[in-house]
Parts: C-alpha cells; structure tokens; sequence
C-alpha cells in the first residue's frame, strides 16, 4: 500500500537529472531539461520518425524516466508514445504495419501495441488519455504538459519530446529526482493497484540503480 503523499523508499537530496543537462523553470508549471537523448536503437527511431508525420511526438512512461534520470535498464518491456493529433488511430496503425510493424492489441487508451523487429510500443493519441482515470473524471488535454501532469504519480510527470530531444517534467517529478520519495498526485485512478504496483516496481529499480 502506498502513502497518499510519498513512499517509503527514500535516498539522498542530491538531484537525479543528468550531467550536463541544462534546465529551465517554467513559471510553476514545468520544468524543460535540454539534452539529447540516446539507448534507442535505429529501427526504433524508424517507428518514431514514421509517427511525426501525424503529429507531435513523446515518449511517456518508464522509458522517459530512465533517461530523464540517467539511469541504464533493461526493464522496458515497451516504450510508451502518445501523439497529439486528430488523425485516426487506424490510419497512424496502418502506417506502422506496412512500415513491417505486427499489431499486437488493443491497449487502454483507445490505441493499440505493435511489436517492431522485436520492440514492443504502446501508442496511442493524448487526447484519449481519459481511461486511465475513473469515469466522470475527464479532463481536456490541449498540450503534453496538461497530460503530464494528470498522471497518478510523481515519478510519472515526465516525457521525452522526440521532434527537438527535449525532456519536459513537472516540479512534482524535478523533487522525485532529488528524494526519490514516490507520491500520488492523482487519486481518481481508474485501476489504482495496477498503477500503484508499477509505480513501485520503477521506483524499487530507480533507487537499486543510484
């Protein structure tokens, strides 16, 4: 069970962002840290250079975090991408597959998953976030910063923007990076346990690795 502020995992106060990074306050709503990001193999960029032409391209979930922290894993089983956009998700899906991409699923965002030469991902439009919130607890998202920062958890306010390399975090996510102390933002969680579980699992590695 996870404290409704923070976890019991905890480290130093020393900052988790790379070195060399550069960041930039944003009033009091985002934090921007420029830097290059690597650890993605080429074909892999074949799926993200293929998703740009639909839209605004970034990459949520563990993957972001990892790199955003600087920290090598192989625990990403898949790497997580939404894209701003109205297009349709078959045509974004027929894309993928005549560029050699096999559809795996449908996944909880009305998006679907495809494995690439081996690389699972999970797309899926931003504007169709919504489900992984209770129902009656919509919310309008007209930027990646409004969808960063309605995810459940600190350690998740963070996305990699794969048009300029940017990484883009919430406050709540620039004070993980010092503590490591996960806290829940969000309580109106569609699938709470689900979501708590992950959370922890990528926190249990985020401290293994410092």
């Amino acid at each position: 069970m996870v404290d409704n502020s923070k976890s019991s995992y905890k480290t130093s106060n020393s900052p988790r962002f790379c070195t060399g990074v550069f960041l930039f306050l944003i009033s009091n709503y985002a934090i921007i840290l420029k830097s290059r990001f690597g650890g993605l193999k080429m074909e892999n960029r074949e799926v993200l250079e293929a998703l740009k032409d639909f839209g605004r391209v970034y990459i949520v979930g563990s993957f972001a975090i990892y790199k955003a922290l600087c920290i090598d894993s192989a625990q990403n089983n898949d790497i997580d991408i939404v894209v701003k956009t109205n297009i349709a998700v078959s045509k974004i899906r027929k894309r993928l597959e005549d560029l050699g991409g096999t559809f795996v699923e449908n996944n909880n965002h009305k998006g679907f998953r495809i494995n690439y030469r081996g690389q699972l991902f999970d797309i899926w439009r931003i504007k169709d976030t919504d489900a992984i919130f209770k129902q009656g607890f919509e919310r309008k998202y007209h930027n990646i910063t409004d969808l960063i920062s309605s995810f459940g958890f600190n350690l998740y306010q963070v996305c990699i923007c794969v048009e300029d390399g940017m990484i883009l975090a919430t406050p709540e996510f620039h004070k993980y990076s010092r503590t490591q102390q996960l806290k829940l933002i969000n309580h109106n969680l569609s699938n709470p346990e689900y979501m708590i579980d992950k959370a922890l699992k990528i926190n249990k590695n985020v401290v293994a690795k410092k």
